[in-house]
């Protein structure tokens, strides 16, 4: 990396999540790096996302899990409200067991992936490189 000339501008990242093994394995991983980064990261469950100001957070993060194929309501429904210019602020990982889910999300990168703990890293450093590519200046 190259070295910054004047100060650091920090971006805060919201990451909002279920619980999980596999999900928190991920979410612990992508904000260690994000923090290296010199990003801050605030970590909340999914069900507390409506309280929060999306125009505070420069990336948001939602973890899911798959439900009927779809990803969760508590997804659905935020995005739902979000304009064209925050959901380009999104990333969107939705876990099931085979890895397969419709998420039927337009406008928003979205990444669906197996829980199984091989895949941790491979799945946290995904995340990482597409909230790099929003965060950058």
């Amino acid at each position: 990396p190259v070295a910054a000339q004047g100060p650091v501008l920090t971006k805060r990242v919201l990451v909002a999540t279920e619980a999980s093994n596999f999900k928190d394995a991920v979410v612990m991983q992508l904000a260690e790096t994000l923090r290296k980064d010199g990003h801050t990261v605030d970590i909340i469950s999914l069900d507390l996302l409506g309280a929060q100001t999306i125009g505070d957070f420069q990336a948001i993060v939602l973890v899911n899990s798959c439900r009927a194929w779809r990803p969760s309501s508590a997804v659905r429904d935020f995005l739902e409200k979000l304009n064209d210019a925050d959901k380009k602020k999104l990333v969107v990982l939705t876990t099931a067991n085979s890895g397969e889910c419709d998420l039927k999300i337009g406008g928003v990168d979205a990444i669906s992936a197996a829980s199984k703990r091989t895949g941790i890293a491979s799945v946290s450093q995904t995340v990482v490189d597409k909230l790099r590519a929003r965060l950058a200046p």
